[in-house]
């Protein structure tokens, strides 16, 4: 009997154990990548009835997030939909505090509770947010599995000549952590002798793996890039370099939750061509502190203080970093870097100084601008440009010399006189009288805070004389300009600057003449060839655009008042409207239409939708022209009066603004920035359905 009983108290416990329900918590789990730094997951709950993720949300103050109702987890092929959220509406604006930082759950449906590692999906659009490969199991992430090549203590090349060389490079590797179809990776070049950046789309496998030719003109810096990690990697024509990308250790780098856990590995390995190189340059002990922030710092000094303290940082890190157990190559890439971060700094000191001014006594810009006292510069104040390894060639190795390049072609004397090229206009001898007086008087009403009757004609007047302004502009910017600083006509630096003025006119769809192809037999033979190749492709671009249809260029009325935007949209009555107000140098711009393209064929069908956008003369006629040939829509080009007037009258204070116009012509959406394609998607099917 007492063996039944017994039998029966242990079934009833076990009984009791098993109508308990099953739960786990995660505390911090390790993650592979994500394409946000906005969201973060704190803590991940399982019961049998609901997964719940405590969620860290970081963003600016005053702004807003999202969340949507469609958001789920995926895990094992299977997708496990949001209920709701506590501390958060769903699908409604979510504005964040002055602290920037705040805490809310999203509640799902049921995970089972051995699962290893979900996805978050905030809905299948590209701008919604994404968190891949949340470890439930490992306290921390598996690294990467180095092959024999990547484990070898690499060795320096003796065969890497610097200077110019035209070939391919070959980079291969792998994505460790990778998920199929997750985010788009390419490769970046940014040709330092045309000044464009070269995006190549990565082709990898599902297991991460990739292989890739690049054409390059010397050895150099080269990104892998995604909304994950942007990848450096030193290469050279005619060589393979290779390299591991430890997604989750990027991850965990710049996480606010998970930084202080110990690290999942490097954050890169390298093999190949350069290896060594390419691991001396990922040293963590290399100092960056010339980039470093010193708004808190620098408040109260001129620009002469703040070019002494930033001159000051730049020797310490240069110090510091020839102290290190890398390369001299290492050491002369870091010192050039410095340089040109030094001129970037002190170039914009004024900027800087407001900025910090600002920030100190919680100022608008505006506000702090017009505070703001500029000193009088120092007689040796420019020296700083003498810092730059201007006729090196490890500076075709920087990373980002191309954009360097092109701030260096406009570099000038910071001048405290505002109305230098008035000036000098006022004084020359080629200018007719009438003008030079007009440019006089000018001045003086300028000078004197005074209404100038004739402002109207400034800029036709100015126009008259581009010969005698360019010609003074090149003497005092770029080349002449930094000539007379290094005391030299004869740099690599010098060829680079006069190579990117070519490739912008080409970029800006300027075709060389003749006279300008023979001009280019002073440039080394890579250099001219680089430039003619680009010249040969934009020639194809050209000829391949006059056969391009799905756009039209309209007549632009010629009223300069509240009528003109009423007679733009005459033609389109009773129709909704997209009005997209943007220009041909506008970075932000092209990337939109680019993000647009699907949607657009996608409602390509809607009769009643017309895209219609507007530029202003400040977009080159002929880069316009070209530039619109891949923009199906109506399009306006207006004078810059008309620019002036619809810039204040649609509040579109920068480039570019988007205005919905419903049938009605109600102006039912305004957002100056591209607010993502999913916004824009919702607010035309709005305005389509009324």
């Amino acid at each position: 009997m007492k063996k039944v009983f017994y039998f029966v108290i242990v079934l009833l416990a076990l009984t009791a154990c098993t109508s308990q329900p099953e739960s786990k918590s995660v505390e911090l789990p390790p993650t592979a990548f994500a394409n946000t730094r906005s969201l973060e997951i704190a803590k991940v709950t399982l019961t049998d009835s609901v997964t719940v993720l405590d969620v860290e949300a970081f963003y600016r103050p005053r702004y807003w997030i999202k969340v949507t109702s469609d958001s789920y987890l995926y895990a094992d092929g299977k997708k496990y939909m949001i209920n709701n959220g506590e501390g958060i509406d769903l699908d409604s604006l979510f504005w964040m505090p002055e602290s920037g930082e705040a805490s809310f759950k999203l509640l799902f449906e049921p995970l089972p509770v051995n699962t290893k590692t979900f996805d978050f999906i905030e809905g299948d659009c590209e701008e919604c947010f994404k968190i891949w490969g949340v470890d439930l199991v490992n306290k921390q992430m598996p690294q990467p599995k180095l092959s024999r090549k990547f484990t070898k203590k690499p060795k320096e090349e003796t065969d890497l000549q610097l200077g110019w060389e035209k070939g391919d490079a070959t980079v291969s590797g792998e994505i460790w952590r990778y998920v199929s179809g997750a985010l788009d990776w390419t490769v970046i070049y940014n040709n330092p002798i045309t000044g464009k950046e070269n995006a190549i789309p990565l082709d990898i496998d599902d297991k991460g793996a990739f292989t890739i030719n690049v054409p390059i003109y010397s050895p150099t810096n080269l990104f892998i890039a995604s909304k994950a990690a942007r990848v450096p990697i030193k290469v050279a024509p005619g060589k393979e370099s290779s390299i591991i990308i430890n997604l989750p250790e990027f991850y965990r780098q710049n996480s606010r939750l998970l930084k202080e856990q110990e690290p999942y590995g490097k954050k890169y390995y390298y093999a190949g061509y350069m290896a060594k190189l390419n691991n001396d340059l990922a040293n963590e002990d290399i100092s960056n502190a010339i980039q470093e922030d010193y708004s808190s710092i620098i408040p109260d000094m001129d620009v002469n203080d703040y070019k002494a303290f930033m001159t000051e940082k730049y020797h310490e890190n240069v110090a510091h970093n020839k102290e290190l157990d890398i390369s001299p190559l290492a050491k002369r890439i870091m010192s050039a870097l410095d340089a040109f971060a030094l001129q970037e700094k002190i170039e914009f000191a004024d900027y800087f100084l407001q900025d910090a001014f600002a920030k100190k006594h919680q100022l608008s810009r505006e506000e702090a601008k017009k505070a703001y006292k500029p000193a009088n510069r120092a007689e040796d104040f420019l020296n700083y440009y003498q810092l730059i390894p201007y006729n090196d060639p490890e500076i075709l190795l920087v990373p980002n010399v191309g954009n360097s390049i092109r701030s260096l072609g406009y570099a000038r004397s910071q001048s405290n006189d505002p109305f230098v090229v008035v000036r000098y206009l006022s004084q020359h001898d080629d200018v007719s009288e009438e003008d030079r007086i007009f440019f006089k008087e000018y001045i003086t009403a300028q000078k004197n805070n005074k209404e100038f009757k004739k402002a109207a004609s400034i800029e036709s007047i100015f126009n008259k004389y581009h010969s005698i302004t360019d010609e003074y502009m090149k003497k005092q910017m770029g080349v002449g300009f930094l000539s007379q600083i290094l005391n030299t006509d004869n740099a690599l630096m010098f060829d680079l600057i006069n190579a990117q003025e070519i490739g912008r006119r080409i970029i800006d769809f300027n075709p060389l003449a003749d006279a300008q192809k023979e001009e280019l037999s002073d440039f080394p033979e890579v250099i001219k060839q680089a430039l003619l190749d680009e010249n040969e492709a934009l020639l194809a671009k050209i000829e391949e655009n006059k056969k391009k249809t799905g756009f039209t260029v309209l007549n632009t009325p010629t009223n300069e008042d509240e009528e003109l935007f009423v007679e733009m949209l005459k033609p389109f009555k009773g129709k909704v409207i997209l009005v997209d107000v943007w220009a041909t140098w506008c970075g932000p711009c092209i990337m939109a239409n680019k993000a647009m393209e699907p949607l657009k064929a996608q409602l390509a069908d809607e009769k009643d939708l017309v895209f219609l956008y507007l530029a202003g003369e400040n977009s080159p006629e002929n880069t316009w022209k070209n530039m619109i040939t891949d923009l199906k829509g109506e399009h306006y080009r207006v004078n810059q009066v008309q620019w002036d007037y619809l810039s204040e009258s649609l509040n579109a204070r920068g480039v570019p603004t988007y205005l919905i116009i419903d049938r009605e012509g109600n102006h039912s959406f305004h957002t100056v920035g591209f607010p993502g394609v999913d916004t824009m998607k919702r607010e035309l099917m709005s305005a389509l359905n009324k």
